[in-house]
């Protein structure tokens, strides 16, 4: 009887802290592009401290993080998305989708060389929450945008050849045909 308790307390604790993080998360979304309220930050930090070592205070970390980023606060969002993928981090996609939260604070912040690197090395991580082809098409940017064109070409044509449906496709092929454009010799 005293194991059946414990675990229905638990059950009770886990569905609680669920659903505190899912009505901060949702507020998150639905607040406008870059202007996220600082009661809400203020929110996401009191339940990643609350729920620290637990799934859901990890999640609400992570939104931590984008929010400070989205107010520009990109070295304290640095700092905490760091935390997220640490050694030893609870949530191997969390982890991966905050290491691809710093790639963008790099790229963000003019370290296009730092960028690059942890894109690429986000393309050998194994997971689901990478978006490949969208990562690859960070990486063709950067070629392009360094002046390495056939560097950029070999990426467009792997993201078209490696993800035929996708949605990235379009935009490849028309980066593709403007870089095509731009310098006709080299096709």
């Amino acid at each position: 009887l005293l194991a059946v308790g414990v675990k229905a307390y638990i059950d009770r604790s886990s569905g609680q802290r669920s659903d505190a993080v899912a009505a901060a998360v949702a507020r998150y979304t639905q607040a406008p592009a870059g202007a996220i309220p600082a009661d809400l930050r203020q929110d996401l930090s009191i339940l990643a401290d609350r729920y620290a070592g637990s799934p859901e205070g990890a999640v609400a970390r992570f939104f931590q993080a984008a929010a400070l980023a989205s107010a520009g606060e990109t070295e304290k969002a640095r700092q905490v998305y760091t935390t997220l993928v640490a050694p030893g981090a609870p949530q191997d996609d969390l982890a991966l989708l905050a290491r691809q939260a710093l790639a963008y604070l790099d790229l963000a912040g003019g370290s296009v060389d730092a960028a690059l690197t942890a894109f690429q090395d986000l393309l050998k991580a194994q997971g689901g929450a990478v978006a490949r082809a969208q990562i690859m098409l960070e990486i063709a940017a950067i070629h392009e945008k360094q002046g390495r064109s056939a560097e950029a070409r070999r990426v467009y044509q792997d993201i078209i050849a490696g993800h035929p449906d996708g949605s990235w496709v379009a935009v490849a092929k028309e980066r593709l045909r403007l870089l095509a454009e731009s310098s006709p010799s080299a096709s």
